[in-house]
């Protein structure tokens, strides 16, 4: 009796917390709801539809990852009866009103996400984490406090979260591609990186963790890797793609007026900004919480900065970040992860024939 009484004890918190989180993902689905009033008769065929799946998707899979944090023995059975528990939901729920087939299908992918939630924390979970490479950037980076990553994340991130938020859901612009803006947008990271780097310095970081190191391997290992996310992104589109209007990134790129060595500046500042702060710092002092959940967080950051680009953008960054964080946690080496990136900014804003 007392066996029993300890397993169903050891059972319910990973589900309490996989059931909360699934709840506080429908509550915040209902208020993201009401940017839409009125609404559409045909509102699944809607792109704003489509960033709401994606929101409810990632909630499934953080519940998942969450319902999982058990010991090995017992992970299973509570993401199963977490998965149980979501499809009597969905199965007593209205169907979404669509002429599109596969978007009854998407609608329907709530429990998808718990399993590859689930998945991922079985294997790629604290005790499964893959050893770096001696002297790679990920094996030399310090473990980082709460406080701390919380701190430079709202230095480094926060004012482009918070413009692109205003983009996506208030209506605001985020000003055009051209020289000017991008030029500002380098500054504006030079000299919150400056802050950023100083607040770390002066907290006792060892700066010299966050260098990505230049060799030609990596730098062969970065081509082949930003292929690899051309690839991976093209699939995801393909997928979720068909039939979608027109996406705001594409209004963008679409009207940019930005000069070449403008474009190089950019992917280069950009590109070196981005996965240094996002992978070399906070996804690698936040390891300790396993790698899954170290990427979920950049991942969350990633989709919040980027926001503005539509539905279809974000799910593209999305990919895109995940295949880096991967790569980077399988490998341990940062300018792998550097040079993908510039690279995908740079094609991306050269491909639209601007000056």
């Amino acid at each position: 009796m007392e066996r029993s009484h300890s397993k169903r004890q050891s059972f319910l918190p990973g589900l309490l917390a996989g059931a909360a989180l699934l709840l506080a993902t429908d509550v915040a689905h209902m208020e993201l709801i009401r940017y839409e009033v009125p609404r559409p008769v045909y509102f699944a065929d809607s792109s704003y539809w489509l960033l709401l799946q994606m929101f409810d998707i990632a909630g499934a899979v953080a519940a998942g990852i969450a319902a999982a944090r058990q010991p090995p023995a017992k992970r299973w059975n509570t993401a199963v009866a977490l998965l149980i528990l979501a499809m009597l939901v969905k199965f007593f729920a209205d169907l979404p009103m669509t002429r599109a087939p596969w978007r009854t299908l998407l609608w329907h992918c709530t429990p998808l996400g718990l399993l590859c939630g689930a998945a991922w924390q079985h294997r790629y979970g604290p005790t499964a984490l893959p050893a770096a490479r001696r002297g790679s950037s990920l094996a030399t980076a310090p473990h980082t406090s709460i406080p701390l990553a919380l701190g430079v994340t709202a230095i480094c991130f926060g004012w482009s979260v918070a413009i692109s938020l205003a983009a996506a859901f208030g209506g605001e612009t985020t000003g055009a591609f051209n020289d000017n803006n991008f030029l500002a947008l380098v500054l504006t990271e030079a000299v919150l990186a400056s802050v950023a780097l100083t607040v770390l310095r002066a907290r006792n970081y060892p700066l010299g963790t966050l260098r990505p190191r230049f060799s030609l391997a990596d730098a062969g290992a970065g081509i082949g890797l930003w292929l690899a996310t051309l690839g991976a992104c093209a699939i995801a589109l393909v997928i979720a793609g068909s039939g979608q209007p027109s996406q705001p990134v594409e209004q963008l790129l679409a009207e940019a007026q930005v000069s070449a060595p403008v474009t190089v500046l950019l992917s280069l500042v950009n590109g070196a900004y981005e996965e240094v702060f996002l992978l070399g710092f906070l996804a690698s002092g936040l390891r300790r919480f396993g790698a899954s959940n170290a990427i979920a967080i950049t991942l969350l950051v990633r989709l919040l900065t980027h926001a503005y680009q539509g539905p279809l953008g974000a799910l593209s960054v999305m990919v895109f970040g995940a295949v880096l964080g991967l790569y980077f946690f399988r490998s341990g080496r940062l300018f792998p992860v550097v040079a993908a990136h510039i690279l995908a900014d740079a094609t991306a804003l050269l491909n639209t024939g601007a000056p």
